[in-house]
């Protein structure tokens, strides 16, 4: 009898333990899978038309005081007493001609300039930074040492610049102010959900 108690005791125990492994998966399960209220937010773009400006380049063109040189005579080296440098032009463009004189000199000498009006400018002196207008197509030129009979070299030096001045129509670049409308993000929205899901989970 001890023996056939002793196995219904073991039995009994081992039901106990079945059981309660059963209840605790059971639990578990539940505790696992229990589904709470998860809410959500997520930040979206909103998108739309906005009005913007730019400004835009285009060509105009204008009528402006142009001057092209056309000539540039070389005066420098040394001119002895009652010596010259002389240029006749014959090729220059029948309109007005602007003349810059940029000449110095040990000694004074004497700049002639001709037209076909007649002189625009005589002057005697050892520095010479002038300015005369002319009307081609011809010019005549003179850089003379006025000395005569054993007079003093002049040691010369500078330049004489001849431009044709006229009004010509160039291109220009202008900007002009133009509106568009541009799709882009316009705002920013806030949308939110709630889903049910275990306790545990994100």
């Amino acid at each position: 009898m001890s023996e056939e108690r002793q196995i219904q005791k073991e039995k009994a125990r081992s039901k106990r333990l079945y059981v309660a492994i059963i209840l605790i998966g059971i639990a578990l399960t539940i505790i696992l899978v229990y589904s709470t209220p998860h809410t959500y937010a997520v930040e979206e773009p909103v998108y739309g038309y906005v009005t913007r400006t730019r400004e835009v380049p285009y060509t105009d063109y204008e009528t402006q005081l142009r001057q092209d040189l056309e000539r540039t005579l070389n005066t420098d080296g040394a001119l002895d007493d009652g010596y010259y440098w002389e240029w006749h032009l014959y090729d220059l463009p029948d309109d007005t001609l602007y003349i810059i004189v940029d000449i110095s000199s040990t000694e004074p000498v004497d700049v002639e300039i001709k037209d076909k009006t007649g002189m625009i400018y005589d002057y005697t002196s050892k520095d010479h930074y002038y300015s005369a207008y002319g009307v081609g197509r011809v010019l005549d030129v003179k850089v003379e040492n006025p000395w005569f009979f054993w007079g003093p070299n002049a040691v010369v030096d500078g330049e004489i610049r001849i431009y044709h001045e006229y009004y010509g129509t160039v291109p220009v670049t202008k900007y002009r102010t133009e509106t568009y409308q541009s799709w882009e993000i316009v705002d920013y929205e806030t949308s939110t959900w709630t889903e049910m899901k275990p306790w545990w989970m994100r």
